[in-house]
């Protein structure tokens, strides 16, 4: 009975999750949706979540009743159901969303005001290593 459950989330998995994806690609850009389409998309996503929870729930339990801790039965289901790569590539896309985070964090807003200061603050004159006695020798570097 399990086995077909599973089964039946892995196609419910393949067919929701897309669907969802359009949804909130259509929200996002404006688009008005239906009252009854939002909440049967909601309602089938609950279900997916109540159906994964039907299928892990015994295999965490049995890793739990076996001696295991609650993180070591956790990630043992996660190994357990979740495909190799379905697994690696969720790991890469969160380590992309904590560069990004990182970078949002410490950019830089405005450019400070005062002397020596500009929108380059690593340029400086010259700073291309061309001399000034020949400003054509190296066309890439312009002369602001």
């Amino acid at each position: 009975m399990r086995a077909r459950v599973a089964r039946s989330l892995r196609v419910a998995m393949w067919a929701v999750l897309p669907g969802e994806l359009a949804l909130v690609v259509c929200l996002v850009a404006g688009v008005r949706i239906p009252g009854g389409v939002l909440l049967a998309a909601e309602a089938l996503v609950v279900g997916m979540l109540a159906l994964e929870a039907y299928v892990m729930w015994p295999l965490y339990a049995a890793r739990r009743r076996a001696g295991d801790t609650r993180r070591e039965a956790g990630l043992a289901v996660v190994r357990a159901a979740v495909p190799v790569a379905l697994r690696r590539l969720i790991v890469h896309e969160f380590r992309a969303l904590h560069s990004l985070g990182l970078w949002t964090v410490r950019r830089r807003h405005r450019v400070p005001e005062g002397p020596g200061r500009s929108r380059t603050p690593n340029r400086r004159p010259g700073s291309c290593g061309r001399s000034s006695s020949s400003p054509s020798s190296r066309p890439w570097c312009w002369p602001w």
